[in-house]
């Protein structure tokens, strides 16, 4: 069985993308541009699924004009959009979304391997269990040689695909 059967459900891993950021973010609400810079997802395909996932009445929104830069600039409308509780399979999309891998774990190995010369990798917290508010580390890492901008990258990309912001330990192996 593949490690990603929520893409392979919902044949769209930019809407599986944005569902893992509001359900495991059920508290928080994201602009339009928000949405794009956590999911890492272009900004037409992320108008898109948010307004097909408010539309099916997984999500709801609000629009608000944004502050100007200059006085000749128009006032920029931008939507808000956040998980509607109410919606009729709520928990059992939220069940679902959480208890599936929050990415691929090949692709994670993939990925650890080309930061530098990695010792030990513990995958905790989120990986393990979709409440995790007894875990302080999602991830440790233990590595010497590791590019502060390759591991930067990974972990954004890493976020973008478990919808949630990791929280990581980086240490040498001294």
């Amino acid at each position: 069985m593949s490690d990603q059967i929520l893409e392979q459900l919902f044949e769209s891993p930019a809407k599986v993308r944005l569902l893992k950021l509001f359900l495991r973010n059920q508290k928080s609400k994201f602009t339009t541009s928000e949405a794009r810079d956590k999911t890492q997802l272009g900004i037409r395909l992320v108008d898109a699924t948010l307004e097909k996932l408010r539309k099916a009445g997984v999500l709801k929104s609000y629009s608000r004009k944004s502050l100007r830069v200059s006085s000749k600039a128009k006032p920029r409308v931008e939507k808000t959009y956040f998980i509607n509780p109410s919606f009729m399979f709520f928990e059992e999309l939220r069940g679902l979304v959480l208890k599936s891998s929050p990415t691929s774990k090949s692709r994670i190995v993939k990925r650890i391997r080309g930061l530098g010369r990695i010792k030990l990798v513990v995958a905790s917290g989120i990986f393990m269990r979709p409440d995790r508010e007894l875990a302080r580390t999602d991830l440790l890492i233990v590595g010497d040689d590791v590019s502060e901008k390759r591991f930067s990258n990974f972990m954004k990309k890493l976020e973008a695909e478990a919808g949630c912001e990791i929280q990581y330990s980086l240490l040498s192996s001294d």
